[in-house]
């Protein structure tokens, strides 16, 4: 199983149900698959993601679409979060209160799991141990 099957089911759960996972859990799912791609850059994490900015906003933009995730998903989810939304923080609060935890993944599985797969990193970063069973309870694993 890689984590791209993993998105890939996840993805069609969403189109079978509307339910939609975390967009930094799917984010994380598409960078920790291309880990190797990353180097383990012991910077702060803004610095990490403006060293990577496009590639990770390309992935956040796969998000968006794949899931159909709209600005107001976005401004609802910063509010879960913070408490409240500010129209002039959008993009910024966007990236860090919504996608921050799966760039954090990936930084952080970079710096200090090394010998890790994506798919451990993953699994302890968001301490989804059952993973394996998760993906075959919707029909990702036959």
């Amino acid at each position: 199983m890689t984590l791209t099957e993993l998105y890939d089911a996840k993805r069609q759960e969403y189109v079978d149900t509307g339910k939609k996972e975390e967009p930094s859990k799917l984010l994380a799912l598409l960078l920790l698959e291309k880990k190797e791609e990353f180097l383990p850059l012991e910077v702060e994490e803004g610095k990490f993601y403006h060293y990577y900015q496009e590639i990770i906003d390309k992935n956040i933009d796969k998000v968006t679409a794949d899931f159909q995730f709209s600005d107001d998903d976005y401004k609802k989810l910063i509010t879960e979060k913070l408490g409240y939304f500010e129209e002039n923080s959008f993009e910024e609060d966007k990236l860090w209160q919504v996608f921050g935890e799966g760039i954090g993944a990936l930084h952080w599985g970079l710096m200090y799991m090394t010998d890790k797969t994506g798919i451990d990193i993953y699994s302890y970063y968001f301490d989804e141990n059952i993973l394996l069973n998760k993906v075959k309870k919707i029909g990702g694993i036959k």
